[in-house]
């Protein structure tokens, strides 16, 4: 059976990836989803509260406040992104149990990702997947119960299509929405590279926590 270590190894080889897939897994029938429309295209996206996405976006601050940036053009990019999100960040957290609108998921969704884009695109070297690792990682201690859940239904449910499927639909969103190519894609991982990422990882953490009696 695959490790933590298993998951934070392809977060490693693929940073950007590893990001989209999160909200995929977690949106999968028949678990509560909204549709959201974005550059003339139509995304299936988690029914999430402001606390449970705020987890989402904290994930993309932490992976871009990790990765080092060595280029004046790269970190004004990665600035200008974690700026812009930044600014709709804290109304997001404010939400704690209430659910956003569509509106508000869509450009938290968008800025989310292209801050992850942006600060990966600007680190140079194996640093970046690295930082991301260690930046998932801690993520996974304070994923919430409802995104734990989601995911370890997809261990116990999901069929091969959908494994086989996965980082073909997460590449998709990466070209159609934001107009960038992934990088490694979990190549040589197989089918089940993203579904050891999102889900074993969380479900072992999160069942790792409840043996040692951690709320």
């Amino acid at each position: 059976m695959a490790s933590i270590e298993d998951a934070l190894r392809l977060v490693k080889a693929d940073p950007v990836v590893g990001y989209v897939s999160i909200p995929i897994v977690a949106s999968e029938a028949p678990r509560p989803a909204v549709i959201i429309e974005l550059k003339g295209q139509t995304i299936r996206l988690p029914d999430w509260n402001g606390s449970e996405w705020s987890w989402y976006g904290n994930l993309a601050l932490d992976i871009a406040n990790r990765q080092e940036v060595n280029n004046e053009s790269g970190e004004r990019d990665k600035s200008r992104a974690r700026s812009n999100f930044r600014a709709i960040h804290p109304a997001m957290v404010a939400l704690g149990s209430v659910k956003p609108t569509l509106e508000q998921v869509g450009d938290y969704y968008t800025r989310a990702v292209k801050l992850v884009i942006a600060s990966n695109a600007a680190t140079t070297g194996p640093t970046a997947g690295e930082m991301a690792a260690q930046a998932f990682g801690a993520a996974l201690v304070e994923a919430p119960a409802t995104i734990v859940a989601a995911v370890k239904d997809v261990l116990l449910t999901a069929t091969d299509l959908f494994l086989r499927d996965l980082p073909k639909a997460a590449t998709k969103i990466l070209k159609d929405l934001f107009g960038t190519v992934a990088g490694g894609v979990f190549s040589g991982l197989g089918s089940l590279g993203p579904i050891i990422l999102i889900g074993i990882g969380l479900y072992i953490w999160n069942e790792s926590r409840s043996q040692h009696g951690e709320a």
